[in-house]
């Protein structure tokens, strides 16, 4: 079993520090990018629950079956505010194709 370590927000941002996984995610709020198997990144988003997530995009198929599923850990403490705040700056930089909105179009969590 995976240790998380859960720190609070720094000034660095409500993620966890390094690099994302790719590793089977937790049931956790977080960030995660889909990348094509070239690795090209094709979306990001925000979610309350990264594991719930990556079975929505497989179901959909919005995560081809190649497709790379990366993604960070919130820490605790972090509200869905801030993390949709940082999936807004990352995708105004990185301008991902299969990103229709900016970032935080989805309804707010139930549990802030």
């Amino acid at each position: 079993m995976e240790t998380i370590r859960m720190t609070t927000p720094t000034a660095a941002g409500p993620y966890e520090r390094g690099r994302p996984s790719r590793r089977t995610p937790p049931p956790r709020a977080g960030t995660y990018r889909i990348r094509t198997a070239a690795g090209e990144l094709r979306y990001l988003g925000e979610t309350a629950n990264l594991a719930r997530r990556l079975a929505q995009h497989r179901r959909t198929g919005r995560l081809p079956t190649d497709g790379i599923f990366e993604w960070k850990a919130a820490v605790e403490g972090s509200t869905w505010q801030q993390r949709r705040a940082v999936e807004r700056r990352h995708i105004d930089r990185h301008r991902p194709p299969d990103n229709r909105r900016r970032g935080g179009g989805g309804r707010p969590p139930q549990d802030t």
